[in-house]
């Protein structure tokens, strides 16, 4: 792995806002909606009205969008599906698609060892269940994330599992995570995963446009209880370089979103931005990784970015579409959706 990248994301990381509590924070699990509201405007991500939500909602029903990735992009899925009405699209048609919704045990990092993967154990029964989406090749556009918080451990409060095996049932029939076995990744690690990903989604959606989602941002000071302790005693544990770019805080953040432009950048991918730099106020106290009054920004964003790439793809035909896909790589370059010659 170059040094350069590992450069890069301590950079990232020392760039990034401080953000104190204020003496009259709100109370647990709520959003300070104010301090939220002021935030989203300073960075322009205030929620589209009127025509221009309009105009972005009708977008994503008009075509098809796979979603794969953990909680944070379930979030986008369930504010268009079950907030807006786009339609689902596992099966086929326009919409969205969370092939990850109904089945738990179907972690993303399972996902990208075989993205056309047929069925997977259940979470609770541990019998075999169809996956969701399975069945399509043919999405306009493939969005997708590692679901890499999940990777990110802080010891001993959050111990990190191997997502990547299929583990064996217990007695009862349940698969659940804490019988995976623990493993500590190192930032080559995931790098190399997101790498591998890339590449297989390139194999099973050669038509589609695809988008990597960079992780969201973490708020560590957002944190509570042994999670704010142990998270704030890690950041100053330089000793240990290897387990230090994969803690469960600001500095495990900026450190994926490295791994993951460059990821989309070797294998030929648009990169969407995950919007929540700087806006630890929208996220819940003992939260620290959703954010989910940045979602309508989030989308408008991303409807932008697509409505670039992909708008006259279905009224021009296939040709187009095929050229569309056969833009080379960009250039060594981190700027957001940047095609590079």
């Amino acid at each position: 792995m170059d040094l350069w990248l590992l450069a890069v994301a301590l950079i990232a990381l020392a760039s990034a806002p401080v953000t104190s509590r204020s003496p009259n924070s709100v109370p647990a699990n709520l959003y300070n909606n104010t301090a939220c509201n002021l935030a989203l405007q300073a960075s322009g991500l205030s929620p589209p009205m009127g025509a221009e939500l309009a105009e972005m909602l009708q977008w994503f029903r008009t075509h098809s969008l796979l979603m794969v990735g953990d909680s944070t992009t379930r979030q986008v899925y369930n504010w268009l599906h079950k907030e807006h009405h786009v339609p689902d699209s596992c099966v086929a048609g326009p919409g969205v698609c969370d092939p990850t919704l109904a089945h738990d045990n179907l972690h993303p990092t399972r996902w990208c060892l075989n993205p056309r993967m047929k069925r997977t154990r259940a979470m609770l029964s541990g019998e075999w269940i169809d996956v969701k989406g399975a069945g399509r090749s043919d999405w306009d556009v493939v969005l997708w994330n590692l679901g890499s918080l999940h990777l990110l451990g802080l010891h001993p409060v959050r111990i990190t599992r191997d997502y990547y095996s299929e583990r064996p049932a217990t007695s009862t029939g349940a698969i659940n995570l804490t019988n995976r076995t623990a493993v500590n990744y190192t930032f080559d690690d995931f790098y190399h995963r997101a790498l591998d990903c890339a590449e297989k989604l390139n194999e099973a959606y050669p038509a589609s446009l695809r988008v990597a989602r960079l992780t969201n941002r973490i708020c560590s000071d957002r944190f509570r209880g042994m999670y704010e302790t142990v998270a704030t005693e890690r950041l100053a544990a330089t000793e240990d370089p290897t387990g230090y770019l994969m803690q469960m805080n600001e500095v495990g953040a900026a450190a994926l979103n490295v791994a993951e432009r460059e990821a989309a950048r070797v294998h030929g991918h648009l990169i969407k931005d995950s919007d929540t730099y700087g806006m630890c106020e929208c996220t819940k106290l003992g939260d620290g990784r959703h954010f989910f009054p940045t979602i309508p920004g989030f989308l408008w964003r991303l409807f932008l970015l697509l409505n670039a790439s992909v708008p006259s793809a279905r009224q021009l035909g296939e040709p187009l579409r095929r050229l569309l896909r056969a833009r080379p790589p960009p250039a060594r370059s981190f700027r957001e959706g940047e095609w590079s010659p």
